[in-house]
């Protein structure tokens, strides 16, 4: 996936859940000019979202660096239900991962290898913890 083909709704996804979307980090005009575009298409952000972190799952190692509930946690109180059908698949996506990963980890011997994997797992569990709570 490269920015040039991206649609304008994919790379504000991406941009929201990147780690760096903060007044602080973007300056106070983008970041709410970001958030009046996210909250005027709650939806068409959900199926952009989709569309790039369930349909179309990154390699694990970017499903732990991204920060994915944030886009949630944003459209949560705007379109609850719609939010509520994302991060259930993105749990399940997300359990597959876990699941990959601890296979890794229990097949690995090479102990640089295993440190990765297990630093992996645990960035992993933090982000699957951040979607179980949008479950309740």
């Amino acid at each position: 996936m490269t920015t040039a083909t991206l649609s304008p709704t994919e790379a504000r996804v991406l941009k929201i859940v990147g780690g760096t979307f903060h007044e602080d980090s973007v300056g106070p005009q983008a970041y709410q000019r970001t958030l009046e575009e996210l909250r005027a298409d709650p939806v068409g952000h959900l199926r952009a979202f989709t569309k790039l972190f369930v349909q179309n799952p990154p390699n694990p190692p970017l499903l732990t660096e991204l920060h994915l509930a944030k886009l949630l946690q944003l459209t949560a109180p705007i379109a609850p239900e719609e939010t509520r059908k994302v991060a259930a698949a993105l749990a399940r996506r997300m359990a597959d991962s876990a699941r990959d990963r601890e296979a890794a980890y229990l097949e690995s011997t090479d102990e640089s290898d295993s440190a990765e994997i297990k630093r992996g797992r645990q960035l992993l569990d933090e982000r699957r913890y951040d979607i179980q709570q949008l479950l309740g």
